[in-house]
């Protein structure tokens, strides 16, 4: 796939986006959409596979993510009342504070994380290596459209006001070494751990990936909300840190989320380049003191659109190990004979009375063929 930062392919061109392509999925996994009420996987799957000018997907997309933005400017304005995420700076002194209490924060957090774990605390994230697969899956949607959210600034590469959010989006490709590509990187480690089922996760699995591969295609229409977008998702969050540390406990590779705890810093990675393009972008004094405040009131509804992504607990709490396994089984098929005719010996094994050829055979049995193989004792609940 995969989409806009998955190598030297893109979202197709609207408006002056440049004339790239993303990496196409296979015609049978290709989705379409026909209006603004299309699912988010459908819309997600069509926005993957290069719309060009004109396609209803690109119309879906933005109305999908005016919706989104109209829900981020209410949380804004609920603040009044006490509720919310909690308030924004209205200028760009105060988003660098901001930021860096934030970063402050979660590097404390990250160190008592450490020293509880330690001290004998188990893991927070993960109750095991199957739950951190799970967690693979969930975030793929997202993570193989990592970085695309800037793909679109590139029809300005010659405004200077962008190269920040140009840089960052280089560095997301891995300036052109695939080994350094973020989405190359991450869809080497599902792949070598088979996390393959993800285009059948539920829609609110999709619903960042969606909102990265709408700012894609809408970059023009949306730069405020892009830029506050930016500045949510280009810093090392606790999550990330703490997948990392219990991924290398259950030998999954960390790589890809060590990375992202690496560029992401507030000194010299993209936190900082955010922020830079903030600074760079905010409309001059002569403009008007309204243009700055719809400027940053925009920016603020990009950044609480953010916020309002399904959280790290949210995919986890998805996770149901009898269902995985169930899914695991269901997938698969033992043919009775093998492609020289003769007889298949796996698949004539009997469990419970039946040929597993025949209870694999029909998906709907496989609750059926789990409990069998529990009664035999060879299936064990941890």
């Amino acid at each position: 796939m995969h989409h806009p930062a998955a190598a030297p392919s893109h979202p197709a061109p609207t408006d002056r986006q440049p004339p790239h392509r993303p990496c196409g999925l296979a015609a049978s996994q290709r989705g379409t959409s026909q209006h603004g009420k299309a699912p988010m996987r459908q819309l997600y799957l069509a926005l993957s596979d290069a719309p060009r000018a004109g396609d209803p997907a690109l119309d879906a997309a933005a109305d999908w993510l005016d919706a989104r933005l109209r829900g981020a400017r209410q949380d804004g304005d609920n603040m009044e009342h006490g509720v919310g995420h909690g308030a924004l700076p209205a200028d760009a002194a105060g988003f660098a504070a901001w930021q860096a209490a934030r970063h402050e924060a979660i590097d404390e957090q990250y160190k008592q994380y450490v020293a509880e774990r330690r001290a004998g605390a188990p893991r927070r994230m993960f109750s095991g290596r199957a739950h951190a697969l799970h967690y693979l899956s969930a975030v793929a949607p997202a993570r193989l459209t990592d970085g695309a959210w800037l793909y679109g600034i590139l029809a300005r590469w010659d405004d200077a006001a962008l190269r920040p959010l140009i840089a960052t989006y280089l560095e997301e490709l891995g300036n052109g070494v695939p080994d350094k590509n973020h989405v190359v990187i991450f869809q080497q480690l599902i792949d070598a751990h088979g996390c393959t089922r993800w285009r059948q996760l539920d829609e609110t699995h999709f619903h960042s990936g969606l909102t990265q591969l709408a700012l894609a295609h809408h970059a023009e229409r949306f730069l405020p909300e892009l830029v506050g977008y930016n500045l949510g998702a280009e810093h090392a969050s606790l999550d990330t840190l703490v997948a990392a540390y219990e991924m290398n406990e259950l030998g999954v590779d960390p790589y890809y989320f060590t990375l992202h705890a690496t560029v992401d810093n507030s000194a010299t990675g993209h936190a900082r380049l955010a922020l830079e393009a903030l600074h760079a972008l905010t409309p001059p004094a002569g403009t008007g003191a309204d243009a700055s405040a719809d400027f940053f009131a925009r920016v603020q509804a990009g950044l609480r659109l953010h916020q309002h992504a399904p959280t790290s607990t949210d995919l986890l709490a998805s996770f149901d190990l009898e269902r995985e396994l169930i899914a695991v089984l269901a997938d698969k098929h033992i043919a009775a004979h093998g492609a020289d005719g003769s007889a298949n010996p796996a698949a004539s094994v009997e469990i419970a009375g039946r040929a597993l050829g025949d209870w694999l055979s029909d998906p709907a049995q496989v609750r059926a063929l789990l409990a069998a193989l529990e009664g035999h004792g060879w299936v064990v609940r941890g």
